[in-house]
């Protein structure tokens, strides 16, 4: 029996894409396959809501945006855009006090629409969250 020490991404890829230029009212982020702080990486045997607690906070969303935003999708950093998770996104219960945590409807539902694991095309993952092209400017 072989070991290792390094971890790899706990998303089995899945063929297909998701085209972000079909995406409205979402919020993008990227996520690093390393633990961060007190944040867990996303390594095998992690269930879709520990995922949703690296993905939905640390991000400050522009108040303006906040009502707009309808879901958040994460992203595996170097990855070439595998999708971590996909959750509904509910502004009535509110961003936090410093507008940095998106209100999920459900973090343990982390692929509502059967998409995790495919690739999203069409826009590159970098630092901070990026917003589907309804919600820039």
């Amino acid at each position: 029996v072989c070991s290792t020490s390094v971890l790899g991404p706990a998303v089995k890829r899945r063929s297909g894409t998701v085209r972000f230029d079909r995406l409205t009212g979402t919020a993008i982020v990227t996520i690093k396959a390393d633990d961060m702080d007190d944040r867990g990486g996303p390594y095998g045997g992690v269930d879709g809501a520990v995922f949703s607690r690296r993905a939905r906070m640390w991000w400050k969303v522009a108040a303006a945006k906040q009502s707009k935003v309808e879901r958040l999708i994460a992203i595996l950093k170097g990855s070439h855009g595998v999708i971590l998770g996909d959750w509904d996104v509910d502004f009535r219960d509110g961003y936090g006090p410093d507008g940095d945590v998106f209100p999920l409807v459900n973090p343990g539902d982390d692929d509502p629409r059967n998409i995790k694991g495919m690739r999203l095309v069409g826009v590159s993952g970098q630092s901070g969250r990026i917003y589907s092209e309804d919600l820039r400017g």
